[in-house]
Order: structure tokens, then sequence, then C-alpha cells
């Protein structure tokens, strides 16, 4: 993981500083948007101050000096800030390779509406994903449950045990799981998966040169580590002990779920 340049590094707290946007609240309508901006504001807030933290070098506070109920919400925030980093030195050692991607497929104005260079490209998936983010309060509608969190989480794992099993060319039924699991993420993403796209893509095209450039190959590896970290840390906090309650907007509206559509 490198360390971002201090101009990249002044504009990505100072972005982050300003998620959501006041437009957003300027749209909030019901008191249920209302507080999810405020709910996401705060949440930008704690990514901003482990990203200052990390570039002013302060070391990591011992967990013990932490409230117990705190400790599970810093680790998060920590690997939140940590995805962030891992794009970023995935994309700029991987950027001819996605330049020569949009080129091919006549996309370059696309690309450079993202951004012409990796740091404005992750500032703009970091504005994205704060979109995506504020997108189930203005949805028409959106559901979510920790029970399809599980699902997912436990597809996932039989992928990786299917592709510790397959010898070279992944088989049949891992290619079936990993449609199935696709799917599932967007249906769970319930129309928040364009903000996602170019993120997505980027990864996918580093990824798909990685065999031949071992560095990107170590980047990515790095980057993959802190993405199943990130999934085992959602999964946790919505395992069934938690008793966590899944969430439904409708217009504007939310309300929890119950015992049967929710947990």
């Amino acid at each position: 993981m490198e360390l971002l340049p201090p101009e990249l590094q002044e504009t990505m707290l100072k972005v982050i500083d300003g998620l959501p946007p006041l437009e957003d609240l300027l749209r909030c309508d019901t008191k249920d948007q209302q507080a999810h901006w405020l709910q996401t504001k705060e949440d930008y807030g704690w990514l901003r101050q482990s990203l200052k933290d990390y570039f002013e070098g302060k070391p990591e506070p011992r967990r013990s000096q932490i409230p117990k109920a705190n400790r599970k919400a810093c680790e998060f925030y920590d690997l939140w800030r940590d995805l962030y980093l891992n794009f970023y030195t995935v994309i700029r050692h991987g950027w001819y390779y996605i330049q020569d991607d949009a080129a091919a497929r006549g996309k370059l104005t696309y690309l450079e509406s993202f951004g012409s260079s990796p740091g404005e490209a992750l500032i703009s998936v970091i504005e994205s994903g704060c979109a995506a983010g504020m997108h189930p309060a203005f949805a028409p509608y959106y559901k979510w449950s920790p029970s399809k969190v599980r699902k997912m989480r436990s597809m996932e794992k039989e992928l990786i045990d299917l592709k510790a099993q397959s010898d070279g060319e992944p088989s049949q039924k891992y290619k079936n799981k990993l449609k199935a699991l696709k799917y599932e993420v967007t249906q769970s993403s319930h129309g928040g998966e364009p903000f996602l796209n170019f993120w997505w893509t980027c990864i996918s095209i580093c990824k798909a040169h990685q065999s031949e450039d071992p560095t990107l190959k170590r980047y990515i590896r790095n980057y993959q580590t802190v993405v199943e970290l990130l999934d085992k840390a959602i999964a946790s906090g919505s395992h069934e002990s938690k008793g966590l309650r899944g969430e439904e907007w409708q217009y504007g509206y939310k309300k929890t779920l119950g015992q049967h559509g929710g947990v």
C-alpha cells in the first residue's frame, strides 16, 4: 500500500469532508432521509479521521484502550480506509492497462469523465461510493436484510472452496455458483450498482492483466485481502446472534423489518 502524494492526500480529505454533499440534504423530504444523511455524514467523518491519522503517521490506537463496544467500528473504518488506499495502488500501477482497454473499446471519453489520472479516478470512486450509500433513501424501493448478507457470504465461501479444488480451468459448478452470486449482488444493490461500475471495471481490467505483471498481481492480492476482511466484518455484524434487523425503504420512508423479513 503506497502513501498518496501530499496534494492527493489533501484533496481526498477535503472531498470526504464534504460527503455526503449538502445537495443531498436539501433533497430530503422526510425525517428518515434526513437521519440517513446525518448517519452517512458521521460515517464519512470517521473515515476521514482514520485517513488523517494515517497520513500524519500517527500510531494506531491500542485496542485495549478503546471501549469494547467501539472496537469493531474502529476496525471497520480502518479497513474502509485501507480499501481505498489499496484501490489507488492497484489502479496507479495498472493505469496503462485501464487506458489501453478504454481506447480499444472507444471508451476514453467515458474514462476521462471519471478522471484523467489514478488520483482523479480515486476521488470519483469515493464520491460514487457515497452516492451509492445514499441511494436507498431516494429510491422508489429498497430492501436490505442480514440474512441476505449471510447468504452471499456463504456463497463466497463455497466459491473459494470450489476454486481450491479445481485444477486449472474453473469447473462448471464454480461458474454456475459465480453466476448465482453475481445475481444476488445485483439484486441486493437495488439500483446502486451504476455508482460502482467504474470501480468494478477498473479492478476487473487490472485483474485481467495480472498474470503478465507480477507487481500488479501482488497489489491486487493485497486489495483482495482487504475486501475479504471487510466482507468478514460485515458478515460478523450481520450474524444472527447480533439481532440486527433489516430495513425497507419506500419513497423516502424507512421501516425496520420484522422477525421473518429482516433477520
